[in-house]
């Protein structure tokens, strides 16, 4: 009889290890999707891995009407699976609409007003504002801050993918399109990958643990991952910090390549009177457990300390925080609308210390 109890107990176990097993490996299966682009009809353009190509694209002239690369009075979104955030539309999706002149911005004229104050954000995707709406983005949250403190108009126009997603090609469209916007200030949003694209835009944390079984369970092991950051031993992998003078060795062209732009866009600015302000947009990774990306940060500091550049390193403003709450999506970490403000926060406290006037 005790025996029988025994047996049913244990098959009981069996079971519901099993079901906890099923259970797991069909969420598995039905994990969030990667999130993708539409165009205006909502039909698929490509994952969200292609909004650098559909909007960074280069070398080839401007479309009519447009001082970008980008076709002036497009309209596009950018889908995500069941996203966490208010600001989303009932579909998952942001908008993406292009102005007459060919920036994701309002309209304005070309020609810049008398008394307005006006600066250029130039930048890839993170100056862009990937998955937020236009009123989120830190431009136009800066615009409206900038505004406010001086007390008469201000315009800053997002040229976030105004030409490419590097700073040589900042650099040559400033030339060639941009002055014509008659800037008074260049903000230049410096992501740490136009150091080198080899750097990750995010390191995963991994579980500071050997896999029970062998990691052939998958129950076993979401359980273990549960415990480890419950106990909070979870773990960067890798644990070592990103070393800035590995990365200047390996990848020395495009390094050089970066600061030839930065430069070429300081001597524009400097031939006609204006600022040039270089900010250093973090890693959304690992702002609380030991980011690994400080050195590099440094090295773009110290090169602007040298050439005489302005600067604001961002970092500080994110370190401590749980990057997951600033993603726009587990599947994108640009920064979302908090992580926005933030960004547009930071650099207008930068300014309301070096004050921006018109030239």
């Amino acid at each position: 009889m005790i025996g029988a109890r025994v047996a049913r107990a244990l098959l009981a176990v069996a079971l519901a290890c099993g079901a906890g097993e099923a259970t797991v490996r069909f969420v598995k299966l039905h994990e969030l999707d990667p999130p993708e682009l539409l165009d205006e009809q909502r039909r698929l353009i490509g994952d969200l891995s292609e909004i650098t190509w559909f909007f960074g694209r280069e070398g080839q002239a401007p479309p009519p009407g447009s001082l970008t690369q980008i076709a002036p009075g497009g309209l596009s979104y950018g889908w995500y699976d069941r996203p966490r955030w208010a600001y989303f539309d009932a579909l998952g999706c942001v908008e993406y609409r292009i102005n007459s002149l060919g920036f994701r911005d309002l309209d304005f004229p070309l020609e810049k007003p008398a008394g307005e104050a006006r600066v250029l954000a130039v930048g890839d995707s993170f100056t862009f504002a990937a998955g937020v709406n236009l009123a989120d983005c830190w431009v136009q949250r800066l615009e409206r801050k900038l505004a406010a403190a001086r007390g008469a108009p201000v315009e800053v126009v997002n040229a976030g993918f105004a030409r490419g997603f590097r700073p040589e090609s900042y650099a040559a469209w400033l030339a060639e399109q941009g002055m014509r916007l008659d800037p008074d200030a260049l903000i230049v949003g410096f992501c740490l990958n136009d150091i080198a694209t080899e750097i990750p835009m995010w390191v995963p944390l991994a579980p500071e643990f050997t896999p029970w079984l062998g990691g052939t369970s998958k129950l076993l092991t979401e359980v273990q991952r549960a415990l480890a950051r419950w106990r909070g031993t979870l773990v960067a992998a890798p644990s070592l910090p990103i070393k800035a003078k590995r990365i200047v060795s390996a990848h020395a062209d495009e390094w050089q390549r970066a600061r030839d732009g930065l430069l070429s866009m300081r001597d524009q600015m400097k031939a006609r009177d204006g600022r040039m302000v270089v900010a250093i947009l973090p890693m959304f990774s690992q702002l609380a457990s030991g980011y690994l990306f400080g050195e590099l940060h440094a090295l773009v500091r110290d090169f602007c300390a040298a050439e005489s550049i302005e600067c604001v390193d961002l970092l500080p403003a994110f370190l401590g925080s749980d990057e997951r709450d600033l993603w726009v999506h587990p599947h994108d970490q640009h920064p979302n609308d908090v992580g926005q403000e933030r960004i547009a926060s930071t650099l207008a406290a930068w300014f309301a210390d070096h004050p921006l006037t018109p030239r």
